[in-house]
């Protein structure tokens, strides 16, 4: 698998004639197999090149060369060479390797957005979570304060029950007292002489 990666390094950087990342020319002196690769990779331009004349005889040459023009009018030139302004600062030189490729902006910005949406999912759920805790804590004073209330008004309110309760009772027992002394003949009052 790490021979993979580093010989599929390798054809970039020698597609790209540019030298190949540190660690996979630390893997190279190590490995003989990828060693031998780099050295294919290497010597591949210069035998093509090589063999060259004897593949363009049958193309024109003026042809050729206007397609080549058209091709390097097409290709927008660098407002900077961030190259010499990145060889001062080794990791930010490294960045911008990584972003040469065409498929790592997209990577990097696939893996931004898979990052995004996972602090929005964070965010969100921590909004649901306090939100859910002020409902809570908005419930829990609510009964605090009905309980306050009652603690507070406790003591009033049992008083006037009972003033009303005993007014009942010395109601009742007027009216008991009333219909008695109407149901019942007179009693002979005893001589106390």
């Amino acid at each position: 698998m790490s021979c993979a990666f580093h010989r599929w390094l390798l054809s970039s950087a020698a597609d790209a004639r540019r030298a190949a990342p540190r660690a996979t020319q630390r893997h190279c002196a190590a490995c003989a197999a990828c060693r031998a690769y780099a050295d294919l990779c290497a010597r591949l331009p210069h035998g093509l090149a090589a063999g060259a004349p004897a593949v363009a005889e049958g193309f024109d040459t003026f042809l050729l060369q206007h397609r080549i023009l058209a091709r390097t009018a097409l290709v927008p030139k660098p407002l900077w060479n961030w190259k010499r302004y990145v060889s001062r600062f080794p990791v930010l030189g490294e960045v911008m390797e990584f972003f040469a490729h065409p498929w790592r902006p997209a990577l990097a910005s696939l893996s931004l957005a898979c990052l995004l949406f996972a602090a929005d999912e964070f965010i969100r759920q921590q909004a649901e979570r306090t939100q859910q805790r002020q409902t809570t804590f908005a419930a829990l004073q609510a009964v605090q304060l009905a309980y306050d209330h009652a603690l507070q008004q406790g003591p009033a309110v049992v008083a006037g029950l009972l003033d009303t309760a005993a007014q009942h009772i010395a109601a009742d027992a007027a009216a008991a007292v009333d219909f008695l002394g109407a149901a019942l003949p007179p009693v002979a009052q005893p001589n106390r002489s």
